[in-house]
């Protein structure tokens, strides 16, 4: 009995390890949720369109790699940030606010 456990294990790990040579390198979309204050419009310079926007809370479907991000706030001063879109599941969400220089400050969640 135990020589047949230990073969069904040993096979089922060679077979897992075949499986995981082979599996393509497929790149998915992920959602890209930026918090920011209201009245602050925000687009994906040579991006995707705008998916949602609800109360200063920003959605997009992007793609993984960079992105150059223009963040227009009440005041209407522009800025511009390069953001890079890890692999993976899941979404990434950001918080964009001004500094009282007038700055852009970018924070990770």
């Amino acid at each position: 009995m135990f020589k047949a456990f230990a073969f069904v294990l040993a096979l089922g790990m060679l077979v897992a390890a075949a499986r995981a040579w082979t599996w393509s390198d497929e790149s998915r979309a992920r959602n890209l949720i930026v918090v920011a204050p209201e009245k602050t419009r925000m687009v994906i310079l040579n991006g995707p369109e705008l998916l949602n926007e609800t109360q200063g809370v920003h959605t997009w479907s992007v793609l993984p790699g960079p992105v150059t991000l223009e963040v227009q706030f009440a005041d209407q001063s522009k800025h511009q940030t390069k953001v890079t879109i890890p692999k993976g599941l899941g979404g990434l969400m950001l918080e964009i606010s001004q500094a009282e220089t007038g700055e852009l400050v970018l924070g990770y969640f």
